[in-house]
């Protein structure tokens, strides 16, 4: 085994405004090989806590090398500049909490302050009255709010002060507060241990091992950062599978969950995609890993057109199952051009999995043997590989709406099969009012309603904000003369003789008629898709198990 040729250095503190002007100057840098900023607000606001406490942040580990090393153009939302000339070391373990201290205090006077996070996350403020660090999401900073773009910049620290002697009375006390705080980042020192010489695997190596304690990194991080390539065989799997997702937004799919693409590529290379063994994992994939993502974004369009096409559903948000897209990846690897009968069958498995909890209960050995059913499905077109999904009935409808719940994310399908259309008669486009509007686009009919009946799923309605003048209680008289009315209606799943009590503001008589006609309907619609159903009316199962929440 060749022998090591990392040297590690002996510890030191560095002052925390040294460790930002660092990155500043583009002379302390983070490789590409890093996962991504997926530090929560919360987490953020926390650092700040812990520094202006004295409590410890934990240590950092950065590497010094002649080697030039590729690396992010981009920390904490701001554009970092090369430092040509000039010794070059890189972030191997604190890349969270050196990109929020420099995405933080660097902040530009006029960078954006939107309701968007990826906007706001970065400007962070100090109650100087309640003493307490805040994002206030796009909303106007009152006066005692004091900006931490300004601590370590003397001009705009002075700025701020004046704002606040003109403002208050107590401005002595507040500006003595902010003093404070600037003196306590000021003088925080970070424990820093530099490792020196050495390979990219072997810092890649390093990297994976530190990060594979403490704060979990998922499957495609891990595995992303111990197969990370420079040179002529460059590959990077954190960039690979932003290209797949990007590939599935004509189709809703963008916002599904990094690890289930991760777990697609993995399936298509017929390998366990519940391997956890990370580094055995990314050796065995290393040499075909580039091929394998190839063929699962193929697959993965593939899959995700299916989905939006042929059985309605608008998008990751209501996608019951994640793995039922990894299922229908390493299908369509195998079988592109599914015949008629494969399809059909293929609808029926959607259906079947959607509704009676087969993927809830399994577990990784069921899944495993599900996806070897598949490709033989996807193979030979017999259907009886799949039997073990099959076999169950679709469970009763949930009393509660939850979207988090598999049964309900189905119910929702089903509803869009309906192609809601407006009171003019045109088609909703459901995929773009989830993209936008999230879960406000599953509106309540009577939205003051509590209890059982409020929260029933015949209490709700997939619709835009748009629309909801219209079908809640009660309607415009003016929708009576509407041409497209009884369209309208029909296709919101309202039955006829549910109209006069949504007219009359009858919530109870509405929602138990429609509850009815939801259930008949959806009961009719899933036998005439061969899927065996339950009899009786829905039950009290709240349990939430969809499994990309």
């Amino acid at each position: 085994m060749k022998e090591p040729t990392l040297t590690v250095l002996k510890p030191e503190v560095v002052f925390l405004e040294d460790l930002v002007e660092q990155i500043n100057t583009g002379r302390l840098r983070v490789p590409r090989f890093q996962r991504d900023f997926v530090w929560k607000p919360s987490d953020m606001l926390h650092l700040f806590d812990s520094i202006r406490k004295g409590y410890p942040i934990g240590s950092l580990l950065i590497w010094d090398t002649s080697s030039e090393v590729q690396s992010l153009e981009m920390v904490g939302g701001q554009r970092v500049p090369k430092a040509p000339g000039t010794p070059v070391k890189y972030l191997l373990d604190g890349h969270q909490r050196l990109s929020t201290l420099f995405g933080v205090l660097r902040l530009p006077a006029g960078a954006p302050n939107t309701s968007t996070q990826q906007d706001w996350r970065w400007w962070i403020w100090y109650d100087l009255r309640d003493q307490k660090f805040v994002h206030l999401a796009g909303r106007e900073a009152q006066p005692f709010h004091f900006p931490l773009r300004a601590l370590l910049r003397t001009t705009d620290f002075l700025s701020e002060s004046r704002k606040i002697q003109r403002e208050f009375t107590d401005y002595q006390d507040l500006i003595e507060e902010a003093e404070r705080l600037t003196q306590a980042v000021k003088r925080y020192k970070v424990p820093v241990t530099v490792i020196e010489g050495g390979t990219i695997d072997e810092a890649v190596e390093t990297f994976s091992r530190v990060n594979g304690r403490g704060r979990d990194m998922s499957p495609d991080e891990m595995v992303s950062a111990l197969t990370y390539k420079e040179g002529k065989q460059a590959f990077n799997l954190t960039e690979r599978i932003s290209r797949i997702l990007e590939a599935l937004r004509p189709y809703g799919f963008d916002t599904t969950r990094r690890e289930f693409i991760f777990r697609a590529i993995v399936a298509v290379a017929g390998r366990d995609i519940y391997d956890t063994g990370w580094a055995s994992v990314a050796e065995d994939l290393r040499p075909e890993l580039s091929e394998m993502s190839d063929r699962a974004e193929s697959a993965l369009v593939k899959a995700t057109s299916f989905l939006r096409h042929e059985v309605f559903v608008a998008g990751a948000k209501v996608l019951p199952y994640a793995l039922q897209m990894v299922m229908l990846a390493a299908f369509f690897d195998r079988c592109p051009l599914p015949d008629d009968n494969r399809k059909r069958t293929l609808v029926r498995w959607f259906w079947t999995t959607s509704t009676n909890g087969w993927f809830a209960g399994a577990n990784t050995s069921q899944i495993k043997n599900a996806l070897e059913g598949m490709g033989s499905f996807a193979s030979s077109g017999d259907a009886s590989s799949l039997h073990e999904m099959l076999k169950y009935p679709a469970r009763p409808l949930p009393k509660r709406f939850d979207l988090r719940n598999a049964r309900i994310r189905a119910l929702v399908v089903y509803l869009a099969t309906l192609r809601p259309v407006d009171q003019n008669g045109n088609e909703l486009d459901i995929q773009q009012l989830l993209a936008s509007e999230g879960h406000r686009a599953l509106a309540r009919v009577f939205p003051r309603l509590t209890g059982e009946l409020g929260a029933s799923p015949a209490n709700r309605v997939l619709a835009g904000a748009a629309q909801e003048p219209w079908f809640r209680s009660p309607p415009p008289p003016l929708l009576r003369e509407t041409a497209h009315a009884a369209a309208m209606f029909a296709t919101l799943g309202f039955p006829p003789e549910s109209i006069p009590a949504l007219e009359a503001g009858d919530a109870s008589l509405f929602i138990r008629t429609r509850e009815a006609h939801l259930l008949e309907q959806e009961k009719q619609f899933l036998l005439a898709r061969g899927v065996a159903t339950t009899s009786g009316g829905p039950v009290t199962d709240d349990a939430t198990d969809a499994e990309d929440d």
